[in-house]
């Protein structure tokens, strides 16, 4: 399965990210794919190299230390050069109050982790939307050096 777009994993969890990489493997989710060990770090690869690689859709975990994922959603759609960024939700919360504000802070879509069984599915809904979708490139700020 081919995708169109660099997908940028962002979780502090080194077993979470070896999973999504053996499920990608598995599942032969053949992409461009880059990490950022959490938001920071996230944001800093999306103002550096996420300029040059077209379309990216993050995958992002919420329970993150220093800066959670909501605050990295807060931090993107405020950023005129990354606002078009699309964004999943990979979470172990349930929790409706995470699930809203992930929506209103323009998450496209929010995945509750679980079984690998789960984790297949999830990522290859992931695969097929970056394969069919029209996905916006950085916006005009971001390709202008801003």
């Amino acid at each position: 399965m081919q995708a169109s777009a660099t997908w940028l994993l962002v979780d502090d969890d080194e077993i979470d990210l070896e999973l999504v990489r053996r499920t990608m493997r598995r599942e032969q989710i053949e992409l461009d794919t880059a990490e950022a060990r959490g938001g920071e770090q996230a944001l800093d690869w999306l103002r550096r190299e996420g300029r040059t690689r077209g379309s990216v859709v993050v995958l992002l975990d919420l329970r993150m230390p220093r800066m959670t994922g909501h605050e990295f959603l807060a931090a993107v759609r405020a950023d005129p050069a990354l606002r078009r960024t699309r964004v999943f939700v990979l979470s172990t919360s349930h929790d409706r109050r995470d699930i809203a504000l992930a929506y209103d802070q323009g998450a496209v879509g929010y995945f509750v982790k679980g079984d690998n069984a789960s984790l297949r599915d999830q990522l290859r809904c992931i695969a097929e939307y970056t394969r069919l979708a029209s996905l916006p490139v950085p916006s005009d700020a971001a390709l202008k050096g801003i």
